[in-house]
């Protein structure tokens, strides 16, 4: 009880004084009123009004004034987007509030060609990205994490095998297709987006027309991607930051199979529509109905009729298994992972930054561990030696390992075979056999049993550069980089059993040890960069002068050893030394150098009229004396319309209106080595016998190439305009870009000269498009809490033509002038045919023989648009078309992406929608249209059964009458059935929560983030079912959906 007391007594007194001191700050506590205007007097609407250190906060009303409840001496904060934040003391009841525009926006400088340069100032087409675009995503690459997010910067993902690299271009067509890839500078040297940690990132910067990319010359002819890596900053101290992600990822599509019974049924009806027996008997029918209506209560196959040991295979067509092959083949779900740990700070005169990283992606594969791993290194160091010197050390090395299995569908495969294997594989056929094994029928076995084939790539970057100071607004920069770039690969094909009704294994196929056989290769690349620029900068009574010039060099050789050999005498431990058979080795060595010379002028008048101009001179090894160099200019100009005084007016509203252009020249430095040098080809082993050995010979020598510089000529218009105090911010581009003597193929030469025309700068193709983005941001008060929010939208086109090109009989399947990129062909269809006297007046008057004849109902009639009476492609030429029409472009048209951030109280949200609005496909095969392959090449999926029936069960169907082994008939190209690639995905949605610092910090925290995170998890399309509108072509590893969550900390 005295205890209690002793307790109790300490309590009451403690609560009594806070008592008093609740009392005393309640009588302190005033209404404070006041009123918040800009700089011109404007009042501003929405600002938040907090009392510093509590939750008391109140909002701007539509006049500016607001009333909030204070203490004497507390200080009121005024914050709102585009304004630099206000503290006040408190010191009466009325407080009149001034807001001064936030003019960092204006200030900022974005990362150009070696330098940097006001945005507020920039005259080319450029766009930037910030780090936080690409933190916490569960991608494999950065490339992969930029989709959507600049405009006319187009990714494709292809597929999502491991370790899978993305492809991209800037403003689409470049030459003639879309994969032409900017240049990419990491740190002011050339690098690669595939071996880039994208956790090391802090800025991109994409240069997207001639006059931004021109300082860069030959190697930008397709726009240039600017990497910024993370470093120090002075005077900071230590900052520890480490960050995970753990995500569980499947299939976004997989086919969708119609199961064994409708599969058979469909199957034989289609044989027989097209004369044959049926192919599946009917005691093969009851037995797959009986399995599938109970798997328990027959075996899912049963031996060959002439080989009663083995099992039945595609030879009688008798198995009666119900399997889903594409599950079969991928795995329900894969756990990837990440993990960063960063070490950052600085002091007076030096900054430093290291980083580890590790990514392991688990791949795909149900019965085999395909996997891709990744480790990254980064070191950066720079240091100020005096007050007109500075050094810094830039290193980076990664290390990947990929492993996949080395056999496909059989020996001589590849995974890809498989996984097109899985798409024509019947369901009938089981993927293992009723003892368990898998079935030889299915080939599942050339997977599981594979040995491995194993890549390693190391990849080391060092770059040492120095900037020197002598005098005021003059700086001289250099730097020296060294790559060395190592990849080994090896694979071996092993034996293969399968196993017999008996259980006894026997080898697949014939396949003997002598047919073994390992394979073993290395590349090696020594790559060198050298720049060396000077920069001198001055400003006169508003005049703004900024000149520079420098020299760049490149030097890059590659070695490459390659051998294999038959026969493994050990299976299990392939190597060459333990091979018994013929041996094949070879080597390659290659090797290219460039050297450039460039320089810029800037100049501005007080940032209101702008003016660039560049030029770039450059030289390759890669064409003969007297065309090697190149010389490059480009211009630009700008008017920053809101500087000027007439406008001041509005610069309320309009804060900045910026009209620019510009034109400009770029090299292409595209071609084969040593192109230029006539190689005469030697062949040691042919086939042609002498005696008792095999005879060498030599090869008509090539033809001698002259070729020179591709040049990429751009015209651009632009306009950025930021407006309501920079929370709306728009910029649009339109521009149009020709490619002047694209190396293609040559006129062709009389074929008594033996020999080919070699490729020559023998066309041109225009590519004209545009680019808009849109961003909004705004802050309001929520539970006295500041809501952050922002949205951002970008929307592009572009379309390319052709200008010229040597087809002089103007074949249309092959490029010809005027040809739109991504032009398809095809017939226009009439309907599916009903009455038979239609079908019956087609076969008389044999309009239609062109893909067949025997027209019945359930049959496409397709349109006659010439005066031939015959439906056909006439000579498949301008002239000539004869009723082939344009039906289609497979161009990917109005690409947007969509994004939204919120933040509030520690929570935060975002997400992301990317998708294509217009986009016509032609998809072929057996995913797209079912049958017409032959007994090997068909299958039947969900979407086949929509089809004409001869029961009459489907009277308006979505496929016409079915036949096994023709596709000329009824599935000829056609606008019935061309495709939409339109599509809106949910990129990435993310929801995160920062603790709050009272408690972290008190154990040591800066900062702890906790989120999760889904990529892919919706698509809204109007595609074929069986297909992902983003990678819309099949037979390969599908595209992945994910679920991840990590941590974020910072000590």
């Amino acid at each position: 009880m005295k205890i209690k007391k002793h307790i109790l007594i300490p309590l009451m007194v403690l609560l009594l004084f806070g008592s008093m001191d609740a009392m005393a700050a309640i009588e302190q506590a005033i209404q404070v009123k006041g009123k918040v205007v800009d700089n011109i007097g404007e009042p501003v609407i929405g600002a938040n009004v907090v009392v510093k250190g509590t939750t008391t906060g109140v909002i701007t009303s539509i006049d500016g004034s607001f009333a909030i409840d204070a203490v004497k001496g507390s200080t009121i904060v005024v914050s709102f987007i585009g304004y630099l934040s206000q503290e006040v003391k408190v010191t009466g009841n009325f407080l009149n509030i001034t807001l001064e525009n936030n003019t960092e926006l204006l200030d900022e400088v974005v990362v150009v060609g070696y330098g940097v340069q006001k945005k507020a100032n920039l005259t080319g087409a450029i766009a930037t990205v910030g780090a936080k675009e690409l933190e916490d995503r569960p991608v494999t690459n950065a490339a992969a994490a930029l989709q959507g997010k600049v405009a006319n910067l187009n990714i494709s993902n292809g597929d999502g095998g491991p370790g899978k690299k993305a492809s991209f271009n800037i403003r689409g067509y470049a030459g003639l297709d879309a994969t032409y890839s900017p240049l990419v500078i990491i740190d002011g040297v050339t690098g690669y987006f595939d071996d880039l940690n994208p956790n090391d990132i802090e800025t991109l910067t994409v240069l997207k027309d001639a006059a931004a990319s021109a300082i860069y010359g030959a190697q930008a002819a397709y726009g240039v991607i600017l990497v910024t890596t993370k470093s120090g900053k002075k005077n900071e101290k230590t900052v520890i930051n480490y960050n995970n992600n753990f995500s569980f990822n499947s299939p976004t599509v997989l086919p969708k199979t119609a199961g064994s019974l409708e599969f058979s049924r469909l199957f034989r009806e289609a044989d027989i529509n097209g004369g044959g027996s049926g192919i599946i008997d009917l005691e093969t029918m009851e037995r797959v109905e009986k399995y599938y209506h109970d798997p328990t209560s027959i075996p899912n196959n049963v031996p060959q009729r002439d080989n009663p040991d083995r099992w039945a295979d595609w030879g009688d067509g008798r198995s009666n298994a119900n399997e889903d092959w594409q599950k079969a083949m991928f795995k329900n779900n894969q756990l990837n992972q990440q993990h960063n740990i960063s070490i950052r700070g600085g002091s007076d005169k030096t900054t430093y930054v290291m980083s580890l990283g590790y990514l392991k992606d688990e791949g795909k594969l149900r019965y085999y561990d395909d996997h891709y791993q990744r480790y990254n290194a980064l070191a950066k160091i720079t240091t100020d030696v005096t007050k007109w010197l500075t050094v810094g050390l830039n290193v980076r090395y990664s290390h990947e390992k990929s492993v996949s299995p080395a056999y496909g569908m059989n020996p001589g495969g590849s995974v890809n075979d498989m996984i097109g294997w899985t798409q024509v594989v019947w369901p009938t056929i089981p993927v293992r056999d009723p003892n368990g094994h898998f079935s030889p029928a299915g080939r599942m076995v050339f997977i599981a049993d594979a040995n491995p084939q194993t890549s390693y790539t190391d990849n080391f970057w060092g770059t040492a550069n120095v900037v020197i100071k002598p005098l005021k607004g003059w700086t001289i920069n250099a730097d020296f980089t060294y790559n060395k770039w190592m990849n080994k690969r090896s694979y071996s094909k092993g034996l293969i059993y399968s196993y017999s009704v008996s259980n006894e294994p026997y080898l697949e196929g014939g396949f003997g040890t002598e047919d073994t056989r390992v394979w073993q290769e290395s590349n090696n690349d020594d790559f060198t960069s050298m720049n060396a620029y000077t920069t001198y900068e001055k400003e006169f009574k508003g005049h703004n002068f900024k000149i520079m010039a420098g020299m760049q060099s490149e030097y890059k050789k590659n070695f490459g050893l390659y051998a294999n050999k038959m026969g493994m005498v050990l299976p299990g431990q392939p190597s060459i030394s333990t091979s018994t058979g013929k041996i094949e080795a070879w080597d390659s060595l290659d090797h290219y150098a460039t050297l450039g010379f460039f320089g810029r002028f800037n100049y501005d008048y007080k940032s209101r009229y702008l003016f660039e101009f560049d030029l770039r001179r450059d030289g390759s090894s890669r064409y003969a004396k007297g065309h090697q160099w190149g010389t490059f200019p480009a211009f630009s100009a700008g008017w920053n319309v809101a500087k000027e005084a007439f406008f001041e007016p509005y610069t309320s509203i309009l804060s900045e209106l910026r009209l620019r252009g510009s034109w400009g020249e770029l090299g292409n430095m595209r071609g084969k080595n040593y192109q230029y040098i006539s190689t005469v080809p030697y062949n040691a082993t042919t086939d042609y016998i002498m005696g008792d050995k095999r005879i060498s010979a030599f090869g008509a020598p090539n033809m001698i190439a002259y070729n020179t510089w591709e040049k990429n000529r751009t015209l651009d218009f632009g306009v950025d305009i930021a407006a309501l105090n920079n929370r709306l911010t728009m910029s649009f581009d339109w521009y149009r870009r020709d490619i002047i003597g694209l190396i293609t193929k040559g006129v062709t030469l009389p074929a008594v000269l033996g020999v080919n025309s070699p490729d020559t700068n023998n066309a041109d193709i225009r590519n004209e498009g545009w680019e808009l983005t849109l961003g909004w941001r705004d802050q309001f008060s929520l539970a006295s809490k500041s809501f952050n929010y922002s949205v951002s939208f970008n929307l592009s086109d572009y379309q390319g033509t052709v200008l010229k090109y040597s087809n002089p009989k103007g074949l249309i399947y092959d490029y010809y002038v005027g040809k739109k990129m991504g032009t398809i062909w095809g017939y226009t269809t009439d309907h599916i045919m009903t009455d038979p006297a239609e079908a019956k007046a087609i076969n008389d008057s044999g309009v239609q023989n062109k893909f067949g004849g025997d027209w019945v109902v359930g049959d496409i009639k397709y349109v006659n648009l010439d005066d031939d009476p015959n439906i056909n492609d006439g000579n498949q030429t301008l002239e000539d078309h004869g009723d082939l029409s344009i039906i289609g472009n497979d161009t990917p048209r109005y690409n947007f992406g969509f994004g939204f951030n919120a933040d509030w109280n520690g929570i935060d949200f975002s997400m992301f929608l990317q998708g294509t609005m217009k986009r016509d496909l032609w998809l072929e095969g057996p995913v797209a249209l079912g049958l017409g392959g032959g007994q090997w090449g068909s299958n039947v999926w969900k979407n086949t059964l929509d089809c004409w029936r001869e029961d009459g069960s489907n009277p308006d169907p979505w496929l016409p009458r079915l036949y096994l082994w023709s596709t000329s008939k009824n599935l000829q190209k056609q606008t019935r059935y061309m495709d939409t690639g339109a599509y809106c995905r949910l990129k990435n949605i993310q929801l995160g929560y920062s603790l709050p610092g009272a408690i972290i910090n008190k154990v040591g925290l800066e900062k702890v983030r906790i989120y999760f995170s889904g990529d892919n998890l919706l698509t809204f399309s109007g595609i074929n079912e069986n297909f992902d509108p983003e990678a819309p072509w099949g037979g390969a590893y599908p595209i992945s959906k994910s679920i991840s969550f990590g941590v974020n900390v910072t000590f």
